[in-house]
């Protein structure tokens, strides 16, 4: 809330919050849930389903978790800065989908380095992978949006990121397909 002031100067309040978004997806990191307890249980791996389904429904809560999260950012903060509430909405969906995105990674980071890095390695890791993912489509994004039509970039930046975390998740599902691979 105390940026009130400079992100009204911008004249695009909504692009302010859309970096506050990228920070916090970013640098708060430290809490995952209990998700990641459950990649260590032996059951997940007994469960007769694909690869991708079992990862879903293995983080299932933790989406819901960054959707409410998400509520708590963004809405107050479009309240107080005057931000259009499709900008809002907007806001809370690609909050959702960099969260999601965060997930997948992780798990794609503990696959690469194991516990050779340890967790701080891992993090990372999973932090490098994902400012250059997303920060090329948030680049092409606000490069259209500036250039066509600033309308375009929460719309591209939803749309690509949605595509990415989609992809990012059949990677990391494969690492769901038998326990021997979580070691």
């Amino acid at each position: 809330f105390a940026l009130k002031e400079v992100a009204q100067e911008t004249g695009h309040p909504e692009l302010v919050l859309l970096g506050v978004i990228a920070y916090v997806t970013l640098a708060m990191t430290g809490y995952l849930g209990k998700w990641e307890n459950e990649l260590k249980n032996p059951y997940l791996f007994l469960i007769p389903d694909s690869p991708f389904k079992k990862i879903w429904y293995a983080t299932l809560m933790e989406h819901v978790k960054a959707l409410a999260d998400g509520i708590l950012i963004c809405i107050p903060i479009g309240i107080v800065w005057k931000i259009h509430p499709i900008f809002v909405v907007q806001s809370i969906l690609i909050y959702l989908v960099l969260q999601a995105n965060r997930l997948y990674l992780k798990v794609i980071a503990q696959w690469l380095v194991g516990e050779l890095l340890g967790k701080t390695g891992q993090e990372l890791i999973r932090a490098l992978m994902q400012m250059v993912i997303l920060g090329l489509g948030a680049g092409i994004a606000v490069g259209i949006g500036f250039l066509i039509d600033f309308n375009f970039i929460f719309p591209l930046l939803l749309v690509y990121s949605l595509i990415v975390t989609f992809l990012i998740g059949l990677l990391a599902a494969i690492r769901f397909d038998s326990m021997e691979q979580m070691v």
